[in-house]
């Protein structure tokens, strides 16, 4: 019943050490921490939401450029034809547009889509702006190289796993995630080769049919 607490019930039947609890989002994981010390004490464990489970295992040799810095060379590197067409004239006109830009970057690696056109029918507009950011990420990538930084756009790919951090750990719980991603479903596949790994989820049984986790309903 959708009464129960999740975490009380969660936590109960996962009483094992070296276990890896993934949440879907900070708010869900720290709920989860405020009930984990009543059932656990010193176990090997450890809390998580899924994009803290991905920057663990999508490693880069570089830091991560993030937020601001990122927009700013986007600006950069921006073609004067480029910022005509954006009508772009200072930085902060280029700030929404940047973010779109990362924005559909983040969701076709979470898609595992190289060619937009191959898998999606775009009007012209769409085929012109793609073009664009196409064009915009190659340059990207090459200016993130020469000042030795990285971008999850480049990172989030299965060439990218690694999992060793987590090999004294024996199961993965994910909790309460209403979907995964074909980046998410690939490197799970992966994680349960050495280690169990299962869903935990408020649902019908209809929204456990993933070949890759062991599911189980709250109840």
């Amino acid at each position: 019943e959708f009464g129960v607490n999740i975490y009380e019930v969660l936590f109960s039947k996962n009483r094992e050490e070296n276990q890896i609890f993934v949440f879907y989002s900070e708010i869900e994981k720290n709920k989860a921490k405020f009930y984990y010390s009543n059932f656990f004490k010193f176990e090997n464990n450890i809390l998580l939401t899924m994009q803290e489970l991905k920057d663990m295992i999508f490693n880069s040799e570089y830091p991560i450029l993030r937020e601001e810095k990122r927009i700013l060379i986007f600006y950069k590197i921006l073609t004067e034809e480029e910022r005509d067409f954006f009508v772009i004239r200072t930085y902060f006109d280029c700030i929404d547009i940047a973010n779109n830009f990362f924005i559909l970057m983040s969701e076709l690696c979470e898609a595992d889509i190289e060619n937009v056109p191959e898998r999606i029918e775009l009007n012209e507009k769409q085929m012109e702006i793609y073009e664009k950011f196409k064009n915009i990420k190659q340059r990207y990538e090459v200016k993130l190289n020469e000042l030795l930084f990285d971008d999850y756009i480049f990172i989030n790919k299965k060439t990218n796993l690694d999992i060793s951090y987590f090999s004294d750990y024996e199961k993965v719980v994910f909790v309460n995630i209403p979907y995964f991603t074909n980046l998410e479903k690939q490197f799970i596949d992966t994680l349960s080769k050495s280690m169990k790994c299962e869903l935990h989820i408020y649902s019908s049984n209809s929204y456990c049919e993933y070949e890759f986790l062991d599911c189980h309903r709250f109840e």
